[in-house]
This record gives C-alpha cells, sequence and structure tokens, in this order.
C-alpha cells in the first residue's frame, strides 16, 4: 500500500509512511474505520537478497565452490587476473577470425570495439570494457556471444544485468536470420521483461508448446513511488502502451529452418511437406521444437539478483519453540533445472557457466558484482565509471551502526562495530568509488577494453558530453566518424543514423539539437528536496510550443513505438518531478507523450528528446509565491545560495545530457552553474558561434 520512509535512531519507535494518489483515501479510510490493527513490511524479497549476496562473497573469500578458483584473487585486485597467452599475435589472430565470421558488419570498422571483443574472447579470468554511452555495448555482447558459440557451441553463457532493460536489448540482438546457433532462454517475472525479452521467456515458450497464448502477459499501466537519491518519492512513470514482441524466437527458429529447405537439395515435394508442417505446426510438432531448443540451450538471461540456487525462508519450528531457516529453489533455479537437468543428468543440476557476461556494471556494489561472477569459469564485466556508480547513503550507514551499537550487550563487539563505523565514516569517499572503476585502472591494458564511438547521440550532443572521456581516448560521434552516415538526413525513418527530427517550435528549429534556456528563478526548499517553480513554467511553455506545432506532432505520429514518441522529463529531484507530473496533466498524453523520472533512474535508458531541470539556482527562496527584495538582497531579490547538489557530480551530469538522441533541452540558471569547469565547458560548446546546432537563450527572451 506504501513506502516506509527511513528510521532515524532519534525518533524510534515512530515511523514514517508515506502514501501518495488514490491509495492514500483508501487507507486513511481504513484506519479512521479501525480496520488497520498493525502494519508488517514485506522484507522477504530484501532477506533472501542479501542472503545470496552474503553467500557469494563468504563462497569467493573461502574459495568454495566457485568455478574459477582464482576469483578470490582477481575480484579484488584485477592486476592477478590470468594473461593472455602470446597477447599479440593471439590478438591480431583472433581480430581476424571475427572479422572473417562477423555478424554485425558495423563492428568490423570499429576498431575500439572489435579489439575489446577479442581481449574478452581470449582472458583465461577475467575482462573489462568501458561502454560510455550509445557506443553499442548490446550490440558488442550479441557479437561476443555468437563469436564463443560458434567456437563452442555446446558451452553455456551468462548475460547478467542489475535491470531486466539492459539483459533484454543485449539478448535480443543475437536474433539472427541465418543461423539457429545460439538459443537463449530468458528467466524472470514476465510482467517485468521488456518486449525484447519476452519472446526468449521459458514460460511462453511452454505455453506456445501447449497450444496456449504465448503472449499472453500482457503489462499493465502503473505508477511507482520509487525513492530517489534525496531521500524524496519520485514519480516514475511507466509506458502505459505495451508494445509485443514480434514473435517468439522458437518461430524465428522454424523460419530459418524453411528458408535453409529452399537451398537443401531435395525433391520439391519433400520441400512443400516440410514446408507445410513448419508453417501449421501440429502439437506434436510443437513440443518435438520446444524440447529440442530447450535441449540445447546455450544463452540464459537473468537478472544479478535472481540469480542463484535457494531462498532462504524463515519458518515456525514446534520442535524448537523457535524459527529455523527453510530452504527452497529460487525461481531462477527452477527453471535453470528444467532447462539442464537431463543434460546433466542429474535432479539438481550445478549453476555454472563457461562465460558470464555481466553488464551495466559500474552501478553494482562488490556484493552485487559478485553474486553472478561465482558460476563463471570466465567473466567479461562491462560499465561506464563515468556514469553513476552505486548510490550509498552516510545517512544509513550511521544509523545502522548507532541501532546495532545500541543492541549489542558486549562490550568487545560494540567496541569493534564502533571501529568499523569510524573507518567507513573516514573513508566513505573510497566508498563511493564503484568497483567497476578500481578494477579498470588495476587490470592490465591487455584484458581491457573502451568503446571510444558513440550512435546514439546526434554530434552536437556529443559535443557536450565527450569532455567526460578525455583520458580514455575521447568519445566520437560513430555517425559521422570516419565518415556522414547521413545525421542530418531528414527522411529519418529510413535513414537509421538521422538525427534529424523536423520541428518548429519557439526557439527550436529543425537545426536545433541542443538548447540552453537559461533561468534565473530561485530554488527553494521542499522537505529535503529542491523546487524551481519558474522551470517549472519554462518547461510549460516548451511543451505548449510543441503542442502548437504542426511539425511536432507530424514528427510523433511517424513513430510507432512509444519510446521513440515519448519527451523524456527528467530531474535530480524528487519534488520537482512531481511538479513537473501535475503540470503535464494540462497536456494530452496521447498528443504529447512523456516519461518523468530522475537523472539516476534513467541510465540505461534513452529517448529522441530530453528535458532536463537543472533546480538548482544562485538564489532560494521561502516559499511559492514569495516577491523579490531588491531592497535587501540587491543582487536577484532573494538570499544567495552557491551549492550545487546532487548537479555536483560529473558522472550525474554525463548521465543527464547523454539520453538524448535528437534534441536536447537543459533548463536551468547558467550563471550558478558556470562556476564549475564541466558546466562551463557545456555552456561555451553550445554557445560557441561555430555551432548550428546549438543555442542560448534565456526565459525572458523566451516570454517569461
Amino acid at each position: 500500500l506504501a513506502k516506509l520512509k527511513l528510521i532515524r535512531i532519534s525518533n524510534y519507535p515512530e515511523v514514517v509512511i508515506d502514501i501518495s494518489g488514490d491509495r492514500f483515501e483508501i487507507t486513511k479510510q481504513l484506519i479512521e474505520d479501525g480496520n488497520v490493527s498493525s502494519i508488517t513490511p514485506d522484507l522477504s524479497g530484501d532477506l533472501e537478497k542479501l542472503a545470496r549476496l552474503k553467500e557469494s562473497l563468504t563462497r569467493i573469500v573461502q574459495g568454495r565452490d566457485v568455478e574459477n578458483v582464482s576469483l578470490g584473487d582477481f575480484i579484488f585486485d584485477a592486476s592477478k587476473a590470468g594473461r593472455i597467452k602470446d597477447y599479440e599475435e593471439s590478438l591480431k589472430l583472433e581480430m581476424q577470425e571475427i572479422s572473417k565470421h562477423i555478424l554485425n558488419k558495423k563492428i568490423d570498422s570499429n576498431k575500439p570495439q572489435k579489439m575489446a571483443i577479442a581481449k574478452a574472447l581470449l582472458a583465461p579470468d577475467l575482462a573489462l570494457i568501458q561502454g560510455p554511452p550509445g557506443t553499442g555495448k548490446s550490440t558488442a555482447i550479441a557479437e561476443m556471444i555468437w563469436q564463443h558459440t560458434r567456437k563452442f557451441p555446446d558451452k553455456r553463457i551468462l548475460l547478467t544485468s542489475e535491470t531486466n532493460l539492459a539483459v533484454d536489448n543485449a539478448i535480443d540482438r543475437v536474433v539472427n536470420q541465418y543461423h539457429n546457433l545460439i538459443k537463449p532462454i530468458r528467466i524472470g517475472d514476465e510482467s517485468r521483461l521488456e518486449s525484447e525479452g519476452l519472446q526468449f521467456s521459458y514460460s511462453a515458450m511452454y505455453r506456445w508448446a501447449k497450444g496456449e497464448d504465448w503472449n499472453a502477459k500482457k503489462k499493465n499501466a502503473s505508477i511507482d513511488d520509487d525513492d530517489d537519491d534525496d531521500d524524496d518519492d519520485v514519480f516514475t512513470e511507466v509506458d502505459s502502451i505495451y508494445e509485443a514482441p514480434e514473435k517468439l524466437i522458437l518461430l524465428n527458429w522454424m523460419e530459418n529452418i524453411s528458408r535453409r529447405i529452399d537451398e537443401e537439395m531435395m525433391p520439391s515435394e519433400a520441400q512443400e511437406l516440410w514446408k507445410e508442417l513448419l508453417d501449421a505446426p501440429t502439437p506434436e510438432m510443437k513440443n518435438l521444437f520446444f524440447d529440442n531448443y530447450i535441449k540445447n540451450c546455450n544463452v540464459i538471461g537473468a537478472t544479478c539478483s535472481s540469480i542463484g540456487q535457494k531462498n532462504i525462508i524463515m519458518t515456525e519450528s514446534i520442535e524448537d519453540n523457535g524459527k529455523r531457516n527453510r530452504f527452497i529453489p529460487t525461481k531462477f533455479y527452477r527453471i535453470f533445472r528444467q532447462i539442464f537437468s537431463e543434460k546433466e543428468g542429474a535432479y539438481n543440476p550445478k549453476i555454472y557457466f563457461d562465460m558470464v557476461i555481466q553488464d551495466e556494471s559500474s552501478k553494482a556494489t562488490p556484493a552485487e558484482l559478485s553474486l553472478p561472477l561465482i558460476y563463471g569459469k570466465k567473466n567479461v564485466i562491462i560499465g561506464d565509471h563515468r556514469q553513476l556508480p552505486p548510490m550509498l547513503s552516510r545517512e544509513s550507514f550511521v544509523n545502522s551502526f548507532d541501532y546495532l551499537i545500541k543492541r549489542e550487550k558486549n562490550e568487545e563487539e560494540r567496541q569493534k562495530m564502533k571501529e568499523l563505523k569510524s573507518y567507513v565514516l573516514k573513508n566513505f569517499k573510497t566508498l563511493e568509488i564503484s568497483h567497476f572503476e578500481r578494477l579498470f585502472t588495476q587490470i592490465d591494458e591487455s584484458l581491457k577494453g573502451v568503446f571510444n564511438y558513440q550512435f546514439r547521440m546526434h554530434p552536437a550532443i556529443n559535443d557536450v558530453i565527450k569532455q567526460f572521456y578525455k583520458d580514455v581516448g575521447g568519445l566520437e560521434c560513430g555517425l559521422t566518424t570516419p565518415v556522414d552516415l547521413g545525421v542530418d538526413d531528414p527522411d529519418y525513418l529510413h535513414n537509421g543514423a538521422s538525427r534529424y527530427h523536423g520541428i518548429n517550435a519557439g526557439p527550436i528549429t529543425p537545426d536545433t539539437h541542443v538548447l540552453w534556456i537559461d533561468s534565473s528563478s530561485p530554488e527553494m526548499l521542499d522537505g529535503t528536496s529542491r523546487v524551481n517553480y519558474g522551470e517549472v513554467e519554462i518547461i510549460k511553455k516548451v511543451l505548449s510550443g510543441f503542442n502548437e506545432s504542426e511539425s511536432f506532432h507530424k514528427y510523433v505520429d511517424s513513430w510507432d513505438s512509444i519510446e521513440d514518441k515519448q519527451i523524456g522529463l527528467i530531474s535530480f529531484y524528487g519534488k520537482q518531478l512531481r511538479l513537473l507530473k501535475d503540470m503535464t496533466r494540462d497536456f494530452d498524453s496521447t498528443q504529447i507523450p512523456i516519461r518523468v523520472s530522475t537523472v539516476d533512474r534513467f541510465q540505461g535508458m534513452e529517448r529522441n528528446i530530453i528535458i532536463v531541470s537543472m533546480v538548482r539556482s544562485h538564489c532560494i527562496q521561502n516559499e511559492k509565491n514569495q516577491k523579490p527584495n531588491f531592497d535587501r538582497y540587491p543582487e536577484a531579490g532573494y538570499p544567495k545560495q552557491e551549492d550545487l547538489g546532487f548537479a555536483q557530480s560529473p558522472n550525474r551530469l554525463n548521465v543527464a545530457l547523454s539520453r538524448a538522441k535528437r534534441l536536447l533541452i537543459i533548463v536551468g540558471d547558467s550563471k550558478l552553474f558556470r562556476t564549475k569547469d564541466i558546466y562551463e565547458n557545456v555552456y561555451q560548446t553550445i554557445a560557441d558561434p561555430n555551432n548550428k546546432h546549438g543555442k542560448i537563450i534565456t526565459a525572458e527572451e523566451y516570454g517569461l
């Protein structure tokens, strides 16, 4: 029903529960009617995940039940990872092999990407790849899987990430019209899978084989209230339009066989008979295809937190007059067992993979990183430490330590806890560094690669973020380098490299790809979050301009998918997002499709148009309708403030600015933000007289 707010030791046993939307009135009525006698949080999922994380770290430290016995060495110090034998010659030969059997021809001309894939395939223990935004990580993962499976078709691969989106995007790229060598299965809750991942779902395949509607699981429109980094609730809109996958992977498999029949030298009567069976398979044929596909599965896709063999459930025990642990198989293991038990000749087959590929790893803690790795003989870790690291709350650490110290009766143990608390607080900045970054800086050059060409953003947007990648060889726009593939081609529906939008709306013209609307409106403290009412009005005017623009509606109507239609509206503060969400209700969502989210939760996603509300200002007001007082505050009419808050982080700024493909709109106070070099660089890049795709206007010039 509701979300439990942070409980602090100082106000214990007071518990603050946040109830939003329609649920507020329902819950209020239940309480007033005396129908609420107790409040019980459901922490079972969290406890199960924590138990698996603890178990994985214990196994690594003890060297127990891990596929690679050296994991305990190189997972904490990547310099200890095994090197590639005869590196120069081996790399040269591997790159030739990749070119000879290339799955995606674009990779063949992308030397940094091809080299990184070759290193990953050759590495005996561990390989790391840094993939900046839009550099084709999913495409590279698919190529890696193809090249590995081509040589070792009976070996199995685990493709994993902390997010369903990353797993589904990557697994979707392995679909091929020319071969059936790769047979992936997606394990996970179907309601959480993207359409790209649903086609590989074990449950969906099973329903198809049994003659049921395999695509019966539909995503319902919903609203999630998630905690943002400011410990305030953020409103995140889940796409309300469910896009079904085009076809089940088994159907693709059968079509490939049908195409191959045309090439086989067999009598035409036999060809026709086979085609009839494949076009309209009998129940027996469906089961035959399903059984053979499952039997030969060689790629498993699953999120990191779902992987494991057992869940721990606390149960009452009459004999012990207390509680004890009961172990039950995880959903992951139940399906894993169905897939591999016959092949392994064991009812409870061991979880192992010849290669584990873990994407979006820069946000993973060491414990989260370790969970899939214990099952891999070789591990390939992909991330970007110039994006967001794991989010750690200093306050939560302090509260947890204080609670444990207060409960502990043994003085010696209390002292140890106090020392550990002191160490954590003293080294908290170090703890905030992503483990991926530590590993990347430690590992030998022969075992790591960097993708230097991005294919998401218009080059004008690329120019504002490439400053973050100077130390790793830079970041170029692959849509124009080494050759222009037609990035400004108006026929964007037929040219996949085009980032043209064709919109005329106020200051926005078809040539505009980066717009900074300079706001001087004051920010305001709202609880522990921040809001900026002036920026809400600016963004409302931008949306109104779109709504009144015939070219914008033509642009929206030209797309089929909701992701392509939507405007991404992002900010660093949850309370600001609530204001923005309230404001967007003034617009018809079918005419102006919008997704509202925190910057942090938008990592890994992209939209054609992104609007960023920066919120922070060089001045601050105490209440919404406070009038400026220039007698007291001559400079701005409000008290001065200089803190950038969450926007201080270069990584967070990088994520915010790199979500847009065609049009990036920044709404913020340049007077404040230009005091920091990274923002000054962004501002000057947009303002450059030679930049015909960038534009800066003030709110006053915009009519506000």
